[in-house]
């Protein structure tokens, strides 16, 4: 009997010792808790979203100093030079070269002597180009009231119901032809002969929309837009007043882009409108630089649609009027649109007067 009681009381000893040594034992909790999964995975996200700006941001510099180069290196006017190259870092310098090797097989002869890293030799005198029409003639007549208002009629040409129901408007809606329009001229003299005024409504590059066929963009060298604003400016008819864009959001927001373009409008007595598709625009600006007549949009009168949404911003500009002493709506050739505008124009308050973007451009 002592044995068995020796032998159970061993048994039992063992037991609480091994239970008190799980006891001490701490369980590993698991690594990949469903917070620190969530964690890392918006830290992914984060890291991806900044490398990708960094490379867009990166491919958008390298391709503009690739375009500089470009216009550099073709025959240009005597007086433009070209830019020298700066580049900020060893495998920018490395993209540049490669983007470089791949259109020397274009452009052989402009790029024999060419030197990346020295300023390009003046380039010859261009070949004579056929003479533009002169300036538009236009005589503004004279406003009187205190709180002036500007609307533009965009997206003109498309729609000729449209643009008889909108030429029976206030006669002082200046209308904004698209340049791929079908027959423009000819619809740019008729609302000219019926006394209104017009602008060409000129396509640029925006943000996430698809470059077309007579869009500026900024792949393009500068002699390529000088080339493609001649041809515009060439339809520009008497009493086309000027020029606003369309879209535009990502070239407008260029400053060597824009340069170019309102560098076409200097000395032709031409109004440059800037129809603002984006807060970083720098188009206005640009053009009182060059000392060329501009205005830049105030209220999209029709960016919601529906009358009584265009009611509203119509008063907006009545309010902005009231504070600046001139705003600039724009809107476009919508049923509900040129229903609102003909309400609103019939009961327009003392004191305000609608006038033509030559008048405000010359006020």
């Amino acid at each position: 009997m002592t044995k068995k009681r020796s032998a159970a009381k061993a048994r039992a000893a063992k037991r609480l010792r091994k239970k008190r040594q799980q006891k001490c034992i701490v369980k590993p909790q698991p690594y990949f808790t469903w917070w620190r999964v969530l964690l890392i995975a918006a830290m992914a996200f984060c890291i991806g979203a900044a490398v990708a700006l960094y490379n867009d941001y990166r491919q958008s510099r390298v391709e503009t100093q690739l375009s500089r180069v470009m216009d550099a290196a073709r025959p240009g006017p005597p007086e433009e030079t070209a830019m020298p190259i700066k580049t900020q870092a060893q495998t920018d310098q490395e993209y540049l070269e490669k983007l470089i090797a791949e259109v020397k097989d274009d452009y052989p002869a402009q790029y024999e002597e060419h030197d990346l890293h020295q300023p390009a030799l003046p380039p010859p005198p261009p070949p004579p180009r056929p003479a533009l029409p002169p300036a538009p003639a236009y005589a503004p007549r004279p406003v009187t009231a205190t709180n002036k208002i500007v609307i533009i009629i965009d997206d003109m040409g498309l729609n000729g119901k449209r643009a008889d129901e909108i030429m029976a408007l206030h006669p002082n809606i200046t209308l904004s032809y698209l340049t791929y329009a079908p027959n423009l001229v000819r619809q740019l003299e008729k609302a000219v002969s019926q006394g209104r005024e017009v602008m060409l409504h000129i396509p640029m590059q925006a943000w996430r929309v698809p470059v077309t066929d007579g869009m500026l963009h900024d792949r393009m060298s500068g002699r390529q837009i000088d080339h493609m604003m001649d041809q515009y400016l060439s339809k520009c008819i008497k009493g086309c007043v000027g020029i606003n864009n369309h879209m535009g959001s990502r070239l407008t927001a260029n400053p060597y882009y824009m340069q170019r373009v309102i560098r076409k409008l200097s000395g032709r007595n031409l109004v440059f409108v800037d129809s603002r598709t984006t807060n970083s625009s720098v188009a206005y600006d640009i053009a009182v630089q060059n000392n060329v007549p501009a205005l830049k949009r105030d209220v999209f009168i029709d960016h919601d649609e529906g009358v009584e949404n265009a009611m509203r911003q119509l008063d907006r500009l009545l309010e902005i009027s009231r504070r600046r002493g001139l705003a600039v709506g724009i809107g476009h050739p919508k049923p509900s649109t040129i229903t609102a505008i003909r309400r609103w124009t019939a009961n327009l308050p003392d004191g305000f007067e609608l006038i033509t973007v030559s008048q405000a451009a010359n006020y």
